[in-house]
């Protein structure tokens, strides 16, 4: 390829990124609350925290 084909092809690239369209995305985030109890053998566990 000739150096005025590649230095055309360079131009053609950044010509088309600049004009390419931005892809728009939606998103939705739903939040559901559990409440739990934690047993063993059908007896509640006291004593527990977050990191457990």
């Amino acid at each position: 390829m000739t150096r005025l084909g590649l230095a055309f092809s360079l131009v053609a690239i950044l010509v088309a990124g600049t004009f390419a369209e931005q892809a728009t995305f939606s998103s939705r985030a739903f939040v559901v609350r559990v409440d739990v109890l934690a047993t063993e053998k059908g007896i509640p566990v006291s004593g527990l925290t977050a990191a457990d």
